[in-house]
């Protein structure tokens, strides 16, 4: 990244199937903080949902993008990875997907379903201050 110039990068909402959440990708995000890299989230495809996503309406990538981007984020506010490096830098495409309007249902997930959603450090919509949304047609 220095001997380039570069202030970033891109990536995709997951890597192979794993998500970003993964601990074997800590020393990516620990190094991209160390950097004050801008990490830059954009999907490439969601293969989980593609089989759903058949027929007309384009919905791979109307629904399937920002559904990607959902899930990526959601990984890495409930697994803790945004507690573990919270002075990263990243910035999601689809306006952070469904997160935004739904971010009182992950909230409340910690009390509805205390077994299930483990306690991070802060409310889940919290950390959507930490994130930066973009917004896109």
């Amino acid at each position: 990244m220095k001997k380039q110039d570069m202030r970033g990068c891109l990536i995709g909402g997951s890597v192979n199937g794993e998500e970003l959440s993964a601990p074997k990708f800590y020393p990516f995000w620990e190094r991209a903080e160390q950097l004050q890299a801008f990490v830059f989230i954009h999907p490439q495809r969601f293969p989980e949902a593609e089989s759903r996503l058949q027929g007309n309406g384009f919905l791979s990538n109307v629904i399937g993008q920002p559904l990607e981007t959902t899930v990526a984020l959601s990984h890495l506010i409930f697994e803790g990875t945004l507690d573990r490096f919270p002075k990263l830098k990243i910035c999601a495409a689809h306006g952070g997907g469904f997160l935004p309007s739904y971010s009182g249902r992950m909230d409340a997930c910690l009390i509805a379903f205390p077994a299930t959603c483990k306690p991070v450090k802060k409310a889940p919509s919290e950390y959507l201050k930490q994130l930066i949304l973009t917004r896109s047609s």
